[in-house]
């Protein structure tokens, strides 16, 4: 599978580091970047052909720091620069010409402990087109929310609701998706939602509409590195735990 890591947006609930430091994916969570948690998740996976997705303003930063990918686990690295910010479907969208089988995409604020290698290989077995990761949250009214029917072998989903005010699971859909080479054409036919943008979740309904989808349960720690809030949740998480990723820190001191 290849991989596109979505490091573009405005970061507006980080208002003041955003607008006067740098881009979010460069703040600092506990002794890493925020953007080096969600890429690592790839990489501990086999995903090593990736595409970023950066934009809005410090990308040039973020680009400066990642350089070609090598020192973080990356064989094969593509940069696409989003100009304007038109929801996730439209940010998958752009990485279109570099993506050539089955993809996994990933938000570049969202941390998972768990690893998701099993994932990887049942989904590139799989005849399914659409793979979603859900975990069980105390506020899913914040999240698009799944409706499923779970087997011991399979979780199926049947409907997604876009932040409801009452929802009907506490299982909120997170920001990692595996898609299949359908991905592209189904945005082509997405419409803008009312606030103007491609939304992922009408995407994800294509998929679920046509018994197209599964669905997999997000064990351990889990969270979106959106605000102050959550960014110093996961730092305390990962000080904690004693949180490590796949490759030597001190690479940075070469």
């Amino acid at each position: 599978m290849q991989g596109i890591v979505l490091l573009g947006g405005y970061g507006s609930r980080l208002n003041l580091f955003t607008r006067r430091v740098s881009n979010k994916a460069l703040a600092l969570v506990y002794n890493r970047l925020v953007f080096e948690y969600p890429l690592n998740t790839l990489v501990r996976a086999g995903i090593t052909d990736i595409t970023l997705i950066v934009g809005c303003r410090y990308a040039g930063n973020l680009v400066n720091v990642i350089g070609d990918g090598k020192e973080f686990g990356i064989n094969n690295l593509n940069y696409v620069y989003q100009k304007e910010a038109g929801g996730i479907s439209q940010a998958i969208y752009l990485a279109k010409k570099h993506i050539t089988k089955k993809c996994a995409v990933i938000l570049g604020d969202n941390f998972f402990e768990m690893e998701i290698l099993d994932k990887v290989s049942s989904f590139e077995k799989s005849d399914k087109g659409c793979g979603l990761f859900l975990k069980e949250v105390s506020d899913p009214e914040r999240y698009g929310v799944a409706e499923f029917t779970k087997t011991p072998d399979n979780i199926h989903i049947y409907n997604i609701e876009e932040k409801p005010k009452v929802p009907k699971t506490n299982n909120a859909v997170t920001g990692l998706y595996f898609y299949d080479q359908t991905l592209f054409d189904k945005i082509e036919n997405l419409k803008p939602s009312a606030r103007g943008e491609l939304e992922v979740t009408d995407l994800n309904m294509m998929y679920i509409k046509k018994d197209n989808c599964v669905g997999y349960g997000v064990e351990g720690f889990w969270n979106d590195m959106g605000t102050y809030e959550s960014i110093l949740e996961t730092a305390n998480f990962v000080k904690n735990k004693n949180f490590n990723l796949s490759y030597n820190i001190n690479a940075w001191d070469k």
